[in-house]
């Protein structure tokens, strides 16, 4: 009850404030409170102070700023005594305020713009700029709330943000690692044994500078033989300098990179780039990287290459597995994957990647600009080669794009339109090339694509083809003709790329309860190989309440083995037990017409806080037709991941009556700035720095199991550039000695930018419950202030003449509570905190020692008495 007094009591106040809330534009009346309503026949509050609004120093600022309910960010707004009716605070507002809120300055009044005019210490308060704007400001929230009409406003794209808004960050540096074994030890028993041991270790270094990034990509990759330096050769990905060129929407890249695909395949190079981004403009105006899927039998190493660099390596638990987070080097070029399995066996293909449609708004232009040596590890030769894209929006129903590719004794143009309709979307591209290849032989030669993509709304198909063809043998990409000129051996590897293609995706939602179907295909012809490569995979998904089952069919050409591998699949999932810890079972049946089957058991979950610990166990049994009759084996493997406050740390090991395997790795990202050093167990590009000195271990709210470590500091690394990003800490689980000043913050960072952003806290000891009585034993009056001898405010007296206090330095003192102006209207309040041993306000312990944080459920209390 006395919990629900204050409660009441505290939210009297709050309204009280509420009603009183000071309005900046507007000459408020004087209003007087009948203070009799707040308490009983004790002591009055003095109301005055509430007479023009709440009570607010005039000065500059720092508020967030929301227009039309949309935030914006913080702003600097001076805050002035307006010049008539009583003591009204107001906001002042200016040509730069005015254009950070998006007006149309050429829409104003001329009497408005001759004001703007003449820059003086006068305020102006919105509505005499702005014909029906307002503008209210919320102390208790820091907050500037406006509204200006629609008409008033410049026109912009919904979730626009200016780019004032935007922050390039501090100087920093960063290092992002990603650091695997892999050691496997087969036993054949047509063989000796024979054992190998694989490392691979990602390196991704930076430095900020401004609104510079200068970053290297590079990894060591390698069997772990002879010495260190010839078993893992260090091989350097790109090594680049990029920026923001804010005016055209685009970045500026130096250094190594790859051209865009939209046209011509995506091809490196070593030099300059500068292209449109789309992370710049807001997401209702924005496009890909393709999602990676395959079936692991075992404990398996998965590595996805494209045009010779290693993209990707991880290792997956056995059973289906889906790499959706690949960064996007480039909009095209087909992705080579290879699995290593546990026992030795490999098994790759081909997963094709090609563009969507290029169909843009009407009036948006995107661009593309790259010069440079042509870069491939596997050729010798570097000409110089430029690539110009350009693509621009007539209209909802059209958009047309084209460019040119050229190197020595090689060019290449193409065009195309991509058209909206109610039928569906089609582009249409047409390019020709032109080389010189040795000895004066020339080619030339067309190719075309076409591209479709429908969705049917009613029975909710999703349908997408794409053909590709090249006329005759004399076209070719720039890629082959390098590979063509080139003198090493490794040219004929050209000769790989397809001559033509047809893909196929469907995706068909059932009706309610009848699941879901996919198809997807693709057929394709190589120019120097005979015969056609088709694959294909086909599935069928539903739920019977907690049990999820799904039936899938696949069919792929196996490049190592020259031969096709035809699968059927067959896997029930469901938890086993109630709650975010419950393990979840999965069966998997697995057939292979050649007579192949394997059969997976597996049990998944995760554990501790926040998950940080996930585990996953499978059984497994494996039966094949070979000259010797059915051979068949059991298997066993296990994995478990642990996400600290620094790193991510794996493990994993398998065992069958033909192999050993054992595996780990960590992963993670160091920052280096000013406010000294950070580190995250999730690898970002964007990522903000939360400094929160006495919060070890608080939660950050937008950043899944995010915790602040042991020094006070947080790394998030799920930021999106250029728009606006909230960081949130969590107050639960502070200890009651420590008082959050605030808990959220917004931010805009540019691309790649580090932002600190502090949570500034006090450490006040815990919050004291007093019961203060006058000298007439009365309760204190209702809404009274409590001081300190430092003159600082500690709490307000609420119903029942209880106080909860923050900031006491002793359990015995004396505070002033006053609830007037005049002597008459204060005492001296005596108290003394009668549970001490709950009490640590003198002790000054850290906020992260478990002894220092009492129940929240029972907080100190005390007694006190006026004089």
């Amino acid at each position: 009850m006395r919990v629900m007094g204050v409660t009441l009591a505290a939210t009297a106040i709050v309204v009280l404030t509420a009603l009183t809330s000071a309005r900046a534009d507007t000459a408020l009346a004087a209003i007087d409170f009948h203070s009799g309503f707040l308490y009983g026949d004790g002591p009055r509050i003095d109301t005055t102070r509430f007479a023009y609004g709440n009570p607010v120093q005039a000065g500059i600022h720092h508020l967030t700023l929301y227009v039309n309910q949309q935030r914006l960010g913080r702003v600097s707004v001076r805050l002035a005594v307006a010049d008539a009716h009583g003591p009204t605070i107001q906001a002042c507002f200016d040509r730069a305020l005015l254009q950070r809120l998006g007006v149309d300055l050429s829409r104003l009044s001329s009497t408005a713009a001759a004001t703007l005019a003449h820059a003086d210490e006068t305020c102006h308060p919105l509505p005499a700029l702005v014909e029906g704007g307002t503008a209210y400001y919320d102390m208790s929230d820091l907050r500037l709330d406006v509204t200006v009409p629609q008409v008033a406003l410049a026109r912009q794209a919904r979730g626009h943000l200016d780019p004032s808004y935007w922050d390039d960050g501090v100087p920093a540096a960063i290092l992002r690692y990603d650091a695997s074994v892999y050691r496997a030890r087969i036993a054949d028993a047509a063989s000796s044994p024979s054992s190998s041991v694989q490392a691979y270790v990602g390196l991704d270094m930076g430095l900020n500078a401004g609104p510079w990034r200068l970053r290297h990509v590079g990894n060591l990759s390698g069997n772990l033989g002879g010495s260190l330096a010839s078993s893992l050769p260090y091989t350097t990905m790109q090594t680049y300098a990029q920026r923001a060129i804010v005016p055209l929407r685009a970045r500026l890249t130096i250094g190594d990179g790859f051209t865009d695909g939209t046209l011509f395949d995506s091809v490196g190079y070593r030099g300059v780039q500068i292209a449109s981004d789309d992370r710049m403009v807001p997401e209702s105006q924005r496009g890909f990287a393709p999602t990676v899927r395959g079936i692991a039998n075992t404990n398996a190493r998965v590595q996805i290459r494209q045009g010779g660099n290693i993209l990707y390596e991880t290792t997956v638990a056995p059973g289906a597995f889906e790499v959706d987070d690949l960064y996007a080097t480039g909009y095209g070029g087909d992705l080579d994957i290879v699995v290593t399995e546990a026992d030795g066996s490999i098994r790759s293909w081909r997963v094709p990647f090609a563009s969507t449609i290029r169909a843009l708004r009407p009036g948006v232009t995107r661009f593309s600009l790259s010069a440079g040596q042509y870069r491939n590890p596997s050729l010798d030769s570097t000409p110089w080669v430029v690539q110009a894209i350009v693509q621009h929006g007539l209209s909802n129903f059209a958009t047309v794009y084209g460019g040119v590719s050229a190197a020595r004794d090689y060019a290449a143009l193409a065009g195309g339109l991509a058209l909206n309709s109610e039928y569906g979307a089609l582009s249409f591209d047409l390019a020709q090339s032109f080389a010189s290849i040795a000895r004066g032989q020339a080619l030339n030669g067309q190719r075309w694509r076409a591209t479709y993509n429908q969705r049917l709304t009613q029975p909710g198909t999703n349908l997408s083809l794409t053909a590709y063809h090249q006329t005759g043998s004399g076209y070719l990409t720039l890629a082959e003709a390098v590979a063509r000129r080139d003198a090493s051996p490794h040219g004929i590897a050209a000769a790989a790329l397809p001559h033509s293609r047809v893909q196929a995706t469907v995706h068909q939602p059932l009706s309610r309860g009848f699941g879901t179907f996919y198809l997807s295909g693709s057929v394709q012809r190589y120019r120097y190989r005979s015969g056609t490569d088709a694959q294909f995979q086909i599935g069928y998904t539903n739920s019977f309440g907690r049990l999820s089952y799904s039936l899938s069919a696949s069919r792929q050409f196996d490049v190592t083995l020259r031969r096709w591998d035809s699968r059927l699949m067959l896997t029930l999932g469901i938890p086993l037990g109630l709650g975010g810890h419950a393990p979840y079972s999965s069966t998997s049946l697995t057939y292979q017409p050649h007579g192949a089957m394997l059969a997976q058991q597996s049990l998944s979950g995760a554990a501790g806080r926040d998950d940080a610990l996930g585990y996953g166990i499978t059984a497994s049994y494996q039966a094949a037709a070979g000259d010797q009759g059915m051979r068949e084996a059991l298997g066993a493997s296990g994995n478990v991941t642990y996400v600290s406050s620094m790193a991510t740390i794996n493990g994993n090991a398998s065992a069958s009556a033909s192999y050993r395997q054992v595996g780990g790795g960590i992963t993670g990202v160091i920052v280096g700035y000013g406010g000294g050093l950070a580190a995250s167990p999730v690898h970002g590009d964007t990522l903000a720095v939360v400094e929160a000195d006495d919060a070890a271990g608080a939660r950050l709210a937008n950043a899944s199991g995010a915790r602040v470590g042991l020094w006070g500091r947080a790394v998030i690394s799920n930021l999106q550039p250029f728009a606006s990003n909230a960081i949130e800490l969590d107050p639960y689980g502070l200890p009651l000695s420590v008082e959050l000043k605030e808990a959220l913050h917004h931010i805009a960072p540019t691309a790649g930018a580090v932002i600190p952003v502090r949570f500034d806290m006090e450490r006040t000891g815990p919050p004291v419950l007093i019961r203060g009585r006058t000298a007439e034993d009365r309760p204190l009056p209702f809404g009274a202030d409590v001081i300190d001898a430092a003159g600082r405010k500690l709490g307000v007296v609420a119903q029942g003449g209880r106080a909860l206090v923050r900031g006491l330095t002793a359990d015995t003192g004396t505070l002033t509570v006053a609830w007037g102006p005049g002597a008459r209207e204060q005492c001296r309040l005596d108290y003394v905190v009668t549970d001490p041993a709950q009490s640590q306000a003198a002790h000054g312990r850290p906020a992260n020692d478990p002894s220092a944080e009492p129940p929240t459920s029972s907080l100190p209390t005390g007694e006190g008495r006026c004089t």
